[in-house]
């Protein structure tokens, strides 16, 4: 009896990478309505500067803000410590174009403030990683930069010492913009020691000097030589740590100090 001979095929089919980098335009502009409409590629960092000329802004505070794109931050849901008073992107996104895999253009949404016709899509792309859809296009509603802008700095030798004045803040009138914790090792890398407790606050002359009168009763106060929000650590961390992995922990204003202390054994 022969020996049976068994073929195996296997179709190796090509693979197609999709990019929006070439979509790079403004669509409408609308500074005194604060929405603007633009295509997916267009470089974040060129989005804020543009808006920063008519005082305005998305206040998302990206991760990589440097080599993002407008579509790939509302892909991956991108924001920052400002989401605190701003919120994130489904707060900030009023309407969206996007390409199904028919290759069918939908729109969702449109091009004022208050849109409540039907169930807008175009939520369902946010943070989706592109796996439902390509996003082509994506309008705000904007916000106008505050007159004057200040990154104060507490200081603390103890988590529970700097627990108690983010509590403090938490139950007074003060609303600032980003209120961020950072551990020993996450202030060495700006340069500063114990835990810090960094507080954005942003209004006219006279709101931001009340912050700094209120928070200089908490502890130890700094003021930051810039008022933009804290520098990306994430990035930092992937390019000086070998194999490294960021992953995000939620949990809720009480639940901090058990993280804090987690990461303290790690």
């Amino acid at each position: 009896m022969g020996q049976r001979i068994r073929w195996v095929v296997r179709w190796r089919l090509p693979t197609w990478a999709v990019t929006t980098t070439g979509l790079t335009r403004v669509l409408s502009y609308e500074p005194n309505d604060l929405t603007i409409s633009v295509e997916a590629g267009m470089p974040w960092a060129a989005f804020t500067k543009l808006l920063a000329e008519n005082r305005q802004m998305v206040p998302l505070d990206p991760p990589f803000a440097g080599v993002a794109t407008v579509g790939g931050v509302i892909a991956t849901n991108g924001s920052g410590p400002r989401r605190r008073l701003y919120g994130t992107a489904r707060d900030l996104v009023i309407g969206m174009t996007f390409a199904t895999l028919e290759g069918k253009l939908v729109k969702s949404g449109g091009m004022v403030v208050k849109n409540v016709a039907g169930l807008d899509m175009g939520k369902l792309m946010i943070g989706s990683f592109g796996t439902l859809a390509a996003i082509a296009v994506v309008n705000f509603k904007l916000q106008p930069m505050p007159q004057e802008e200040r990154l104060f700095l507490l200081t603390f030798d103890s988590l529970e010492a700097a627990i108690g004045a983010r509590d403090k803040i938490l139950k007074s009138v003060l609303q600032p913009a980003s209120l961020d914790l950072l551990n020993p090792a996450a202030a060495q890398v700006v340069g500063w020691t114990g835990y810090v407790l960094a507080v954005q606050a942003g209004g006219n002359a006279g709101v931001v000097d009340r912050y700094e009168k209120e928070l200089r009763e908490l502890g130890s106060l700094r003021i930051a030589d810039t008022a933009s929000p804290l520098p990306e650590f994430t990035p930092w961390f992937l390019a000086t740590h070998e194999s490294a992995a960021v992953v995000r922990i939620s949990r809720t204003l009480s639940e901090l100090r058990e993280v804090m202390q987690t990461l303290m054994v790690l």
